[in-house]
């Protein structure tokens, strides 16, 4: 069935130019890529080093991250991504970016070493000052490669940003960290892991991207990144707070093992959203940056890209929160059972998390910067106050809340995203009813599959792909019955250049639907 030629939501996009058409075609093939690449080796790496360490070793590691993260906001302000959004990019800007990346990361480092104590205080961890120095090294090495990084975001290289993800985590994991966990050394297999993956992504992206800057900047072009950079960075900030806080509230009043089991409920959840809302904003933060003058443009791609990520992380939403019990047990084994109420509560924000990173790539493309930083303190306020009101219920309590947080900010995010360019709030939200058509028979056969299947004492490792089969099967079949049901009017133009795709070009995916 053809899409209707009257629905906005599936109008041919203009013709922007084959070269950029062309490269987001590939971008988004290799960052899709790379992203499901590091989910498989972060999945794998995870189902080892969970039977390696234990919730207090992730604990440990998880509250020196908190730090790590936070101070990492400071050590560029946001000049990278500035080098990314600006229309013209000039080499002053790039000496600047240099020196100023430099500069901030060995500052930035220095403090964080000198601050470790009072960090360990905060925490209660005595056993934290030694991990956070170690982790103060990645700022200065990070900062080198900052520029490198940048151009080759800028030049819509992802098969480059690729490689460099996909070899430094291999690396850091597999050669540093399984094997350091493997010998007893707790947390800081974790933490040398770390540092292991930032040494590696920093080589390679300046192999990749050669840079030689100016022994002097210009004033003026540091000026203009730090315009955009400033604003991005207290976004980044508030969003980081956003994402850490129940990390810290859990941590400082529960306990590390704790914030062991919460963290790793946490990472399930993040591992999809991250895998899909990672690729769209790596490959189209670039692209509608080029085109950010465009408002019906942009308005097509955000609907259909809200479209496409119901359709996956709807009935994915359904699927991990049925199978919560059997994923923990076969990723994490049988000391984390504590983990599956958490999983399955973040489970039902799967969307919300992911369709996030799509607002914040157009609020980013469109220069709104300190618009996006206000709803990100919005977001942070919302989530440490609901995430401290749970305490009085443990893990769980903070569970419900944060997830109370996350959909407040979808929400905020999204009406920022339909003033900016031009949408209403009846047109985005029928973009989601196909996808909730097809999670609710997903819902309904999961949940007869896993009745039926855990009756019989089936194992984790037989029940999932039964279950799995069960579940989508069903969902299959009616799709092909009643494509525009399920799948709207977008989904099914994505189904039908998907087929002819493959059938021309034997397996390459690509999604001419975007720019």
């Amino acid at each position: 069935m053809a899409p209707d030629a009257g629905d906005p939501s599936t109008a041919p996009l203009p013709k922007t130019g084959p070269t950029l058409r062309q490269k987001t075609r590939h971008g988004l093939l290799w960052a899709g890529g790379e992203a499901g690449s590091r989910a498989l080796l972060q999945f794998g790496v995870l189902a080892v080093m969970a039977r390696l360490l234990t919730p207090k070793d992730y604990g440990d590691a998880g509250a020196a991250m908190i730090v790590i993260g936070i101070s990492a906001m400071f050590s560029q302000l946001g000049v990278g991504p500035a080098i990314v959004q600006r229309p013209e990019i000039k080499a002053p800007h790039l000496t600047a970016a240099f020196h100023a990346s430099v500069l901030l990361g060995v500052l930035v480092g220095a403090l964080v070493w000198l601050g470790a104590p009072l960090f360990a205080a905060l925490f209660r961890l005595g056993e934290l000052t030694p991990l956070l120095r170690v982790l103060a090294l990645t700022f200065p090495i990070a900062g080198l490669a900052v520029v490198a990084e940048s151009c080759l975001q800028r030049d819509m290289r992802f098969d480059l940003l690729a490689r460099a993800e996909v070899i430094s985590s291999a690396v850091a994991f597999c050669a540093v960290g399984i094997p350091l966990a493997w010998t007893g050394h707790g947390a800081w297999a974790l933490v040398w892991a770390q540092l292991a993956q930032t040494v590696a992504k920093s080589f390679l992206v300046m192999y990749y991207r050669p840079f030689q800057p100016g022994l002097r900047w210009e004033k003026s072009a540091l000026h203009e990144l730090l315009h955009f950079g400033s604003g991005l960075t207290l976004a980044r900030l508030a969003n980081y707070i956003a994402t850490n806080g129940d990390n810290f509230v859990v941590g400082r009043w529960l306990g590390a093992e704790a914030l062991g089991i919460y963290s790793r409920a946490y990472q399930l959840m993040v591992a999809p959203a991250a895998l899909m809302g990672n690729v769209l904003d790596k490959v189209l933060f670039p692209a509608m940056a080029k085109v950010q003058g465009n408002d019906a443009q942009l308005a097509r791609v955000y609907t259909q890209g809200s479209t496409l990520l119901a359709l996956v992380m709807l009935p994915a939403s359904a699927m991990i929160g049925l199978l919560a019990p059997e994923i923990v047990a076969l990723l994490l084994g049988p000391k984390w059972d504590a983990v599956i109420f958490p999983l399955q509560v973040f489970s039902t924000g799967l969307l919300f998390r992911t369709s996030m990173k799509l607002s914040v790539s157009l609020v980013r493309a469109k220069g709104h910067v300190y618009q996006l930083a206000l709803s990100q303190v919005y977001y942070g306020v919302a989530v440490l106050g609901l995430a401290a009101a749970g305490l009085p219920w443990g893990i769980r309590g903070v569970s419900v809340g944060v997830l109370a947080g996350i959909t407040i900010c979808f929400s905020i995010m999204s009406a920022v995203c339909l003033r900016l360019v031009g949408l209403r709030w009846r047109d985005f939200l029928a973009a989601h009813l196909p996808a909730l058509r097809l999670t609710a028979v997903v819902a309904l056969g999961g949940w007869l599959a896993c009745a039926g299947l855990r009756g019989h004492g089936l194992a984790p490792l037989a029940l999932l792909p039964a279950a799995g089969l069960l579940m989508l099967l069903p969902a299959v079949l009616l799709t092909a019955a009643l494509p525009r049901f399920f799948l709207g009017a977008s989904g099914e133009a994505w189904r039908d250049q998907a087929l002819r795709t493959l059938r021309r070009r034997g397996g390459s995916t690509v999604l001419h639907s975007y720019l």
